[in-house]
C-alpha cells in the first residue's frame, strides 16, 4: 500500500474524514461544544469549509491529507 501526502486544497477538501471534516475545535473554539451539543455537523462542516477557502486565499496552504 502507498501512502501519499498532499496539501489539503478546493477540490479534495471533501476527502478530509468525518468527524475532522466538521471539526471546529482549532478554528473557532467558541462555537465548537456549542454546535456539538446541538448535533448540527452539516452547519459546523458548511463553517469549516468557508475558513478553510478564507485561509488558503488569504495565507496559502493550511493542512494535510494522507491518503
Amino acid at each position: 500500500m502507498k501512502i501519499v501526502i498532499e496539501n489539503i486544497t478546493r477540490e479534495n477538501l471533501a476527502d478530509i474524514p468525518r468527524p475532522c471534516n466538521g471539526c471546529l475545535y482549532w478554528e473557532f473554539p467558541e462555537d465548537f461544544e456549542k454546535l456539538r451539543q446541538q448535533k448540527k455537523p452539516q452547519q459546523a462542516g458548511e463553517k469549516k469549509k468557508e475558513w478553510f477557502i478564507e485561509t488558503l486565499t488569504e495565507f496559502g496552504n493550511c493542512g494535510k491529507i494522507v491518503y
